[in-house]
């Protein structure tokens, strides 16, 4: 079995932000555009 390592320069592809499902589905966030629900979670 050949298990390769991570290194440095593949680690930008496994970043990701938590998005709260609120900020998703609650329709009183609707009117939030997309940039500031991402800038939220950061």
């Amino acid at each position: 079995m050949n298990m390769d390592y991570f290194y440095m320069s593949d680690v930008e592809y496994f970043d990701f932000i938590v998005v709260p499902r609120a900020l998703v589905v609650n329709e009183h966030f609707a009117n939030l555009s997309v940039e500031a629900k991402i800038l939220y979670c950061i």
